[in-house]
């Protein structure tokens, strides 16, 4: 049973579980993604040029990145997905900073480009935001730079609640401050529905 308090999730077990959709499944990060996760996403400046990090200049760099994913499973709190497709991996999602006095987890997201528009992202989120509350979350929060306006559609798709804009709220992969916008649902925004 899930707890439901503004607390600390039931247990310390890992809990970047494997989780379905329809047309989606979301797993644990593999050694053997770098070659697939530089090719689909971390290689393209229009997919990079919204997240915190920079493009990557080769393979090898993809792979210091998963390296230091897969030892971070070792933590209970290490919340990440490798999204996949028939096979084929196209994006990441995944959370951080936790507030477990507020029951509160941020989340942020990539997708290769090839895969934009198809809905894709939207059925990635809810099951990692459905899977959050039923952990014992209570608030989960992302923001989005301004000029990525496809990101905030979306937050909004999967029931997040647009609450202003933050300035110089995030910092690019090459250090440029930029302003963001604010999303978040509760867990009580479900029962609203």
């Amino acid at each position: 049973m899930p707890n439901n308090s503004h607390s600390e999730p039931a247990n310390n077990e890992n809990h970047s579980v494997e989780l379905t959709t329809p047309r989606l499944k979301l797993r644990k990060f593999r050694a053997t993604d770098a070659e697939a996760m530089f090719r689909n996403w971390a290689n393209d400046d229009e997919v990079t040029r919204n997240l915190t990090w920079r493009t990557h200049a080769d393979v090898s760099e993809t792979q210091g990145v998963i390296d230091n994913w897969l030892n971070g499973y070792a933590y209970p709190r290490f919340y990440l997905w490798a999204i996949e497709l028939d096979g084929e991996l196209i994006g990441s999602i995944g959370c951080a900073q936790p507030d477990l006095n507020l029951g509160e987890i941020k989340f942020g997201y990539a997708l290769s480009r090839a895969y934009w528009g198809h809905g894709y992202m939207t059925e990635a989120l809810t099951a990692v935001i459905n899977h959050l509350f039923a952990l014992g979350y209570n608030r989960i929060t992302a923001n989005h730079y301004l000029e990525n306006p496809a990101s905030g559609r979306v937050m909004e798709k999967c029931g997040l609640r647009f609450e202003g804009i933050i300035r110089d709220g995030g910092k690019d992969g090459y250090g440029n401050y930029r302003d963001a916008k604010q999303y978040a649902i509760l867990k009580k925004d479900l029962l609203d529905v």
